[in-house]
């Protein structure tokens, strides 16, 4: 508990100017749109923080709950949500305090543009560098209780550099800076809602590309099936060993004769320290991809050697060609 309030407060000191660079031109307008005082502003502040302490609590949650489960790719689609929510409330805003300005009906059908928490509450969503960083680090946490302990005390931490533009709020006693804070507000908004724009534009354009993208993204260790080829196959028990242990597919040592299926991979060796096997380029077909191993590893096969081949393979992804296959080499580095 501890570990979690102290990493998510010092989180938050250290990215509180991010936050105040991306709220502050979100909350001065709003606050300076209404003859305030400095107290009035300190608490249409404070009420916004709230709106965000709430969403804090919920997105950390949420994300220590769903651990690593998490689904980053589609975080645009928080982030564009986010932008027009918060845009269309202060554009909102800037009409109906006009309007009250003048003492002309404002309707009852956008009060809502009247209570800060709700402003709050959009702006929390806001997938700012600040809050993907909190969020990245809950992530890593195991729980709804820590996550949330984490986002309490980071906005702690970055709510400390907001405090100053409670002081935009006495602008706004002026009319001038008020006239001036609803033209701010429409701009910001129109300029968050064409970002959004922009995001949702791209996030369906290459929705296809990206599906498609990722079908050809693979990793070693998945259920796929995979045979070691070479002239020596005794001598590959301990490598198949090593392998079997951590891939959720089956491993084979088949000699270099046999017939192999489609959608595998296949290991084999290098004939020397810059050059294929003659037979690795046969090996490649549809579906499948090869894996050259380098020619000393072959010669020194053991434990360790093992252990590091498959530390390899297991922290990297490989993009494949579906359609001719793929070959990939280990660079001798991968073992030192």
């Amino acid at each position: 508990m501890i570990s979690q309030l102290s990493e998510g407060f010092l989180l938050g000191i250290a990215t509180g100017t991010t936050c105040l660079a991306t709220c502050g031109p979100i909350y001065a307008p709003y606050l300076m749109q209404y003859d305030r005082n400095l107290k009035a502003s300190l608490v249409t502040l404070l009420e916004i923080s709230g709106g965000r302490f709430a969403t804090y609590l919920l997105v950390g949650a949420l994300a220590g709950f769903l651990s690593k489960s998490l689904p980053f790719e589609h975080k645009e689609w928080f982030t564009a949500a986010s932008y027009i929510l918060f845009s269309v409330f202060l554009m909102l805003s800037a009409f109906r305090s006009h309007r009250r300005e003048r003492c002309c009906n404002t309707g009852k059908w956008y009060a809502f543009v009247d209570r800060p928490f709700i402003l709050g509450l959009v702006t929390g969503i806001n997938f700012c560098p600040s809050f993907l960083l909190a969020l990245t680090k809950a992530v890593d946490l195991s729980g709804p209780i820590a996550g949330m302990m984490l986002f309490s005390a980071f906005f702690v931490g970055t709510s400390i550099f907001l405090v100053p533009l409670s002081f935009f709020g006495v602008f706004g006693q002026q009319k001038l800076f008020r006239n001036i804070a609803r033209i701010s507000a429409l701009c910001v908004g129109a300029w968050f809602i064409t970002q959004s724009a922009i995001t949702i534009h791209g996030l369906v354009a290459d929705g296809p590309s990206r599906a498609n993208d990722m079908k050809n993204v693979i990793n070693i260790m998945d259920t796929v099936p995979a045979f070691i080829v070479a002239d020596d196959t005794l001598n590959q028990n301990s490598l198949k060993a090593a392998l079997s242990l951590h891939r959720k597919g089956s491993v084979a040592v088949v000699p270099q004769t046999a017939r192999l299926i489609d959608n595998c991979y296949i290991f084999t060796y290098a004939s020397g320290d810059d050059t294929m096997h003659p037979f690795a380029n046969r090996f490649r077909g549809k579906g499948r991809f090869v894996i050259v191993l380098p020619n000393d590893f072959r010669m020194s096969a053991n434990e360790n050697n093992n252990r590091k081949l498959v530390e390899f393979l297991t922290n990297f992804s490989f993009k494949t060609d579906p359609d001719s296959g793929s070959l990939f080499k280990v660079p001798h580095g991968a073992f030192e």
